[in-house]
């Protein structure tokens, strides 16, 4: 990806109007924010925002997009060209008319958002302080912006990663539970009220998903973790049973042959009188 700077500076500015002023974006736009609480407005073909500025953000915007704001305005400004064309001699000016440039094909700017917070922010405005002083023909601006471009992308990683988590469902919330818990007195009272569900509607919920009951995938679990010691330990049956978190050895037993075929005596005993091969 060719990189021309046709603009960077840092810019303060006080709109005097709550109306907003749109203007047509010529070239691609990265800015980075420095304040916050202004009113900011964005659309382009695949994205629209409408919103008040977190500090610290990163604004992207692409040829062709529509943007406006008012309020108080305190940012980095960087414009970049994608397609070969240099800053005029006579300085360039987003306001100022021009053609509108083409579209690029490039995956690490067509996938970002229009507004990213900026966790790194320090990192990002050293770059944005860095390119203030460089001259805009400098090859070491380009490096700065695609430095730029790739901590922004690694920003939005990070956040759809975190989104991903914080869209577990309740049924994904109490399976991941039950696994890590097995062995602890765990009811569907409790795991209902965890998750603030009514037990019949958990219930339901659950085997849609998992095709068997909460207290059933608690059991599997308990009978996982005891075929392990049955096997590969020589762990008294009744404190298997009392490690794996069933109330009774009968009860233990009996759920035990339903699953293996064996009760868990009869299984170690099998597996030790089973010739090497």
């Amino acid at each position: 990806m060719k990189i021309n700077v046709l603009q960077c500076k840092k810019f303060s500015y006080i709109y005097k109007t709550d109306n907003l002023s749109n203007r047509i974006v010529k070239d691609y736009e990265i800015d980075f924010e420095l304040g916050e609480g202004r009113h900011y407005q964005y659309h382009d073909q695949n994205s629209s925002v409408t919103l008040t500025l977190p500090e610290n953000c990163v604004l992207i915007r692409k040829p062709g997009g529509s943007v406006g704001s008012y309020g108080s305005q305190n940012s980095f400004l960087l414009t970049i060209s994608l397609s070969g064309e240099k800053a005029p001699s006579t300085g360039y000016g987003r306001n100022l008319p021009g053609k509108i440039a083409p579209l690029c094909n490039d995956a690490l700017l067509d996938n970002l958002p229009p507004v990213v917070v900026m966790k790194n922010y320090l990192e990002v405005r050293e770059i944005y302080q860095k390119l203030t002083q460089l001259p805009l023909d400098d090859d070491n601006a380009q490096n700065l912006v695609l430095q730029l471009i790739y901590l922004i992308n690694a920003q939005v990683c990070q956040d759809k990663f975190n989104n991903n988590l914080d869209k577990k469902t309740p049924c994904d919330l109490i399976y991941n539970y039950l696994k890590n818990n097995f062995n602890r007195q765990i009811s569907l009272d409790q795991l209902a009220k965890a998750v603030h569900l009514e037990k019949s509607y958990l219930i339901r919920l659950f085997c849609s998903k998992y095709n068997k009951t909460p207290i059933q995938t608690l059991i599997d679990f308990r009978l996982e973790h005891a075929l392990y010691l049955v096997l590969e330990s020589d762990m008294k049956i009744s404190d298997i049973s009392d490690n794996c978190g069933f109330n009774t050895l009968s009860f233990f037993i009996k759920q035990y042959k339903l699953k293996y075929g064996l009760t868990p005596l009869e299984h170690r005993k099998k597996i030790k009188e089973k010739p090497l091969v």
